[in-house]
């Protein structure tokens, strides 16, 4: 693992990055509330998405890159023409921030996480284009940070501020199953890309307010440890288990990805960026990085690099392959 690139994305915080399919271009946001688009791998500027009014937490692409979609602490998402920048619309609900939201893998939805504890359920295309509300996804007992569909889009995990991951029947919008495994808040959430699991990444609070949480905002503490736990799911029974888990109590890891053919794991920690076997669950590499801070992270389509988006406002891209 080696540091290929570094540069300067944002005025503030880099809060996530994401690499468009193909792998040709990488998105980033942050607290400056900007969208940037840079060439791969070349890291020049090519556009810039203007329209949020506070922090950009985090976004999706459709598998066209047709639309981008972002979450912004002013309480909005928003949908831009991601090849000409051009904002489509504004999705109004939340109470509270947005953070990152996601699409079905049919399509048909953006799932939307937010600090006001719900999940808003916009229908994709359809429910965005027309003044359509959402549903509402409610009893989160605090902030909600992060969501998941299943593969075949049936199920929505969210997890945030609280130790339990929540499990939603989509379209009906009904409670499935509580998952408990995690001690600490839940950051993060990813499906495998085969479908076999679900990961999620757990990680401690403590009280300090200055600290700033991966979701872009004031947070309710600092990142002091983490787990991180494979669920699989019955095919007949339906019910879920933890097929494999992690702790992580030194380095306090920030967020994570998957790799597109399941095997590597991405990972943030408050001073570094490394890569973990999704086998073994070992940690294969890690470079620690001279910022406090490491939020948002990505893996090109192949497999060979990775960015991170980090608290100095920068993104550093590293070959993993």
């Amino acid at each position: 693992m080696e540091l290929a690139a570094e540069f300067k994305a944002h005025a503030r915080h880099a809060m996530s990055a994401l690499f468009a399919p193909g792998g040709e271009e990488l998105v980033t946001c942050g607290m400056d509330a900007m969208v940037h688009v840079w060439a791969v791998p070349s890291f020049e500027l090519v556009r810039s998405f203007r329209g949020h009014e506070k922090s950009v937490n985090g976004m999706c692409l459709t598998p066209d890159a047709g639309t981008l979609v972002t979450g912004s602490t002013d309480r909005t998402l928003r949908l831009w023409d991601y090849r000409t920048g051009e904002l489509l619309k504004t999705l109004t609900g939340h109470t509270n921030t947005v953070t990152a939201p996601r699409l079905s893998p049919d399509g048909r939805w953006i799932a939307s996480p937010s600090y006001d504890r719900t999940v808003r359920l916009w229908p994709f295309p359809e429910g965005t284009e027309q003044d359509a509300s959402p549903m509402v996804l409610r009893r989160h007992p605090k902030n909600v940070i992060s969501v998941a569909f299943t593969p075949d889009s049936k199920v929505l995990a969210a997890s945030g501020i609280f130790d339990d991951i929540h499990l939603w029947s989509i379209p009906d919008g009904q409670r499935l199953d509580t998952l408990s495994g995690h001690s600490t808040a839940v950051g993060t959430l990813e499906t495998a890309p085969d479908g076999g699991l679900l990961w999620s990444l757990g990680y401690g609070l403590g009280t300090d307010p200055v600290r700033r949480s991966p979701a872009g905002t004031a947070a309710e503490g600092l990142l002091l440890s983490g787990k991180l736990i494979a669920w699989s799911s019955s095919q007949t029974s339906g019910d879920w288990s933890v097929a494999r888990s992690a702790d992580l109590p030194d380095r306090r890891p920030s967020s994570f990805t998957l790799s597109s053919d399941g095997s590597k794991i991405g990972m943030t920690f408050e001073h570094g960026a490394g890569v973990l076997s999704t086998e073994s669950l070992e940690l294969l590499a890690f470079e620690k990085t001279p910022v406090k801070g490491m939020y948002g992270v990505a893996i090109s389509p192949d497999g060979r690099l990775m960015a991170t988006a980090s608290a100095d406002g920068r993104c550093r891209v590293w070959t993993v392959d």
